[in-house]
């Protein structure tokens, strides 16, 4: 297996800015011909909306979540293969619901089992040191990389440690969790608020392209 892309898409909205990671996952060459055969974007978006849609992150249902379906669909596109690499900048008013219509994205890339696993990421005004920030990016991305890859939604919101994150990863994932981990820990005693900032932030690069 090979890592076909590999991008981060940033979404800067207000002084609480928020981040969502699209990370690809590896695949084999009998699975990069089962997507060269998968349906185009348009009937991929349709075909979310189905009865056995499962709301992740969203607050609301997908029938509740309307006025939106452009910039939906924009945000969507940033995780085809014709947009490997390029990031978007989303610029909207306080109020104007972006924080949901970034949680609506994530819900619909989560249920298309495609080779893209989602992030989302909100910078909170109660995150008031960098450190602070950092850290919590490290939990949210292993828990919601851990969510995908084990198809469980509730795993994606539970308060869980990193420990109990670690036990709960996929065979094929738990070596490089575990090293993940290890890391941080010795980082996190090094005193060096910099580094860990860096390290925890850097943390979707270190995905293999071996694994699973």
């Amino acid at each position: 297996p090979s890592i076909q892309s590999r991008r981060c898409t940033h979404f800067s909205l207000r002084p609480s800015a928020y981040l969502c990671v699209l990370c690809v996952k590896t695949r084999s060459n009998a699975e990069d011909a089962e997507i060269r055969r998968e349906p185009q974007r348009r009937n991929q978006l349709m075909s979310s909306r189905s009865e056995n849609f499962r709301r992740v992150l969203g607050r609301v249902t997908q029938q509740d979540f309307v006025g939106r379906a452009s910039e939906l669909e924009r945000i969507m596109a940033q995780a085809e293969p014709a947009n490997a690499g390029r990031g978007l900048l989303l610029l909207m008013e306080p109020s104007a619901g972006v924080s949901e219509l970034l949680r609506q994205a994530y819900d619909q890339i989560f249920n298309r089992r495609s080779d893209i696993i989602p992030i989302y990421f909100g910078i909170t005004r109660t995150e008031t040191t960098a450190v602070s920030a950092a850290i919590e990016f490290l939990n949210t991305f292993v828990q919601q990389y851990i969510a995908f890859r084990r198809d469980e939604p509730i795993v994606a919101h539970a308060p869980l440690t990193l420990q109990d994150l670690l036990e709960l990863a996929p065979p094929a994932d738990f070596e490089w969790i575990e090293q993940l981990c290890e890391s941080y820990r010795r980082v996190g005693f090094s005193n060096d608020d910099k580094s860990l900032v860096r390290f925890c932030l850097g943390a979707p690069q270190r995905i293999p392209a071996g694994r699973g």
